[in-house]
């Protein structure tokens, strides 16, 4: 999912123009960041073979030194992510965003704005 919003342009993977971290947010050296972060999945039933469907849970979570410049980014992301696909093992067939998009508040130390979006995965085995 990081990987997608990087190659479309989103986010960086590194540097301080909208770098995006997996599971782990710097407090210092940027401002504007974004981090992915695993939340709960659904396990939705049992195929008769017995396999289990599972839907994953990421949640995507800005930082912003600007209101208006974190619920933008925010909201590019969850528009870049609805048309996402990848084929690596495993097909990303669909990315859900679980409710609305929301503002948290603002960090305690530099009062930076705190954004989320919860999604669920649907994940296929690719042959």
């Amino acid at each position: 999912m990081a990987a997608h919003l990087v190659s479309v342009g989103t986010f960086a993977a590194s540097g301080t123009a909208w770098p995006i971290f997996l599971s782990y947010e710097p407090d210092a050296g940027v401002d504007d960041v974004a981090t992915v972060y695993d939340t709960l999945g659904l396990e939705d039933g049992r195929l008769m073979s017995g396999k289990h469907i599972v839907h994953p849970g990421v949640m995507l979570r800005v930082r912003s030194k600007e209101y208006s410049a974190g619920w933008s980014k925010l909201s590019a992301a969850c528009d870049a992510l609805a048309t996402i696909t990848y084929t690596n093992n495993l097909l990303l067939a669909n990315v859900s965003l679980q409710g609305t998009k929301m503002f948290i508040g603002v960090d305690g130390t530099r009062r930076r704005s705190l954004f989320v979006a919860n999604f669920q995965l649907t994940l296929k085995e690719t042959p």
